[in-house]
């Protein structure tokens, strides 16, 4: 960073002037102040000093006051909000006292996304307080994940995990139907034109720091095409999940193959899940998202609706069908929203039974219908026995045999 050292040769000015030129000028301690261009003898920059790369230990051992980079684990965080936490190397570790979002702003420490067992670089300056060696207000550097997943709809990896094992393979092996998780960092090419497909990347980081996995010529959600009227484009911070083939291209490129989907999208602003407004008709062609089917309820009441509605949202938490052979989970407009809608004991198409055993997964984009009540006066659901599991993913759910389970609340 570059400032402006100034010395002033007169602070007194006995004539005054209409058309007066000044500078603004911002000295060492950050402060900013006004001068006449006139009263300003001399200015020139100096560049502060790169921060020192070290290690735990030799951070302990240093300087207070010194800018040191460190890479190291997190091994617990103390404040979410400021984004106090622990960093070990081998060597040692440390505590970071504050943590810059990406923009450079404090008090946003959840925005980066860093978490227990991370492997994360950062740069700030050296405080011992009590005895306690710190790093105070750092810039995150990179953020590197752990191996996570093992590459399956209901747990995909993520993309530390799929880089690792792409770059692994030989030039002309590839790894079928293969999922991962990760936010899109950089699109190359979003042809909306001939080909409906895009080249773009995704990381674990959801600022775009570490390492990228590419996605070659891969297609949208349920594999619609870009051009295709209606199509869900994608934009840079969107949290998707993709299914496809993964090649290591020419020895040295890891990358998605060409004809990828997007089995679920997470737009990268979602207006935080609070407060999303309410989107659609509640028809098969146009479903409600789940702050529609939330309002529909609360004017339904406990009564409920006599008409069937077709609702489209994100699966909260997992659920495995039972011996009952119906699926009851959450669903949200985005992940970690707190406003749910409940798909209540839902079935297959035409009543029939969901297979035993079949996983619809955290993450996923389901559509469901059924009549409408607010259960109790709290609980947005669909009503019982009416609800059925259109589609997961975009693909119908495993279906077991026709019937009923009997079962009731």
């Amino acid at each position: 960073m570059k400032k402006l050292l100034f010395t002033i040769a007169a602070l007194f000015c006995t004539t005054l002037s209409f058309a007066q030129e000044y500078m603004i000028v911002e000295s060492t301690s950050g402060q900013y102040a006004s001068f006449p261009v006139s009263q300003i003898k001399q200015v020139f920059f100096y560049t502060e000093p790169e921060a020192q790369e070290a290690t735990c230990a030799e951070i302990i051992a240093g300087e207070d006051g010194v800018t040191y980079r460190v890479r190291g684990e997190v091994t617990s965080i103390d404040n979410t909000l400021y984004g106090n936490w622990y960093l070990k190397d081998e060597t040692g570790e440390i505590y970071i006292y504050g943590t810059l979002d990406a923009n450079g702003q404090t008090k946003n420490f959840e925005s980066l996304g860093i978490a227990v067992g991370d492997i994360v670089t950062v740069e700030g300056p050296k405080k011992t307080y009590n005895s306690i060696v710190e790093l105070l207000n750092v810039t995150v550097v990179k953020i590197e994940k752990p191996a996570q997943g093992d590459g399956t709809e209901t747990n995909p990896y993520n993309v530390a995990t799929v880089l690792q094992i792409t770059k692994a393979l030989a030039d002309g092996e590839v790894i079928n139907d293969v999922y991962t998780k990760g936010y899109i960092c950089q699109i190359d090419n979003l042809d909306t034109g001939n080909y409906g497909n895009a080249i773009y990347w995704i990381c674990d980081d959801p600022n775009g720091n570490g390492d990228k996995f590419e996605v070659y010529r891969g297609y949208g959600l349920n594999g619609q095409k870009f051009n295709e009227e209606g199509a869900t484009l994608i934009n840079v911070g969107d949290l998707v999940t993709i299914k496809g083939n993964v090649k290591n291209y020419r020895g040295n490129t890891p990358e998605y193959d060409q004809g990828s989907i997007i089995v679920s999208l997470q737009p990268a602003d979602p207006s935080g899940g609070e407060g999303t407004q309410p989107q659609g008709a509640g028809t098969q062609a146009n479903p409600f998202n789940v702050a529609a089917a939330i309002a529909k309820c609360q004017e339904a009441g406990e009564t409920g609706t006599t008409e069937i509605y077709f609702v489209k949202g994100i699966v909260d938490a997992a659920y495995t069908v039972n011996q009952y052979k119906n699926a009851t989970f959450d669903m949200v407009d985005a992940e970690g929203a707190s406003e749910k809608f409940k798909a209540y004991r839902v079935k297959g198409a035409d009543g029939k039974d969901l297979k035993e055993g079949y996983t619809v997964p955290k993450g996923a984009t389901v559509i469901v219908s059924g009549q409408l009540v607010n259960y109790r006066g709290n609980t947005p659901e669909t009503a019982q026995n009416t609800g059925t599991l259109i589609s997961v993913n975009g693909q119908a759910p495993e279906i077991e045999s026709e019937g009923g389970s009997g079962e009731t609340r």
